[in-house]
């Protein structure tokens, strides 16, 4: 694969699970603005980026 996939799929991954240990994590964290915006900014990254892998790995026609 090129590395621009690669470098899509390994950031798509640890955003991925960033987020999700954030989410866990967030029970111990006191709820603030500032921790909202970080876990939707690992979220909403995670979306964007996995979209951008899977139109780069749809096959040409």
């Amino acid at each position: 694969m090129m590395p621009l996939v690669m470098f899509h799929m390994i950031t798509s991954i640890a955003i991925h699970v960033l987020s999700h240990y954030c989410s866990l994590q967030n029970q111990q964290i006191q709820t603030s603005i500032d921790a909202q915006l970080f876990l939707d900014m690992f979220q909403n990254g995670c979306k964007i980026c996995s979209q951008q892998v899977f139109m780069h790995l749809d096959p040409d026609p």
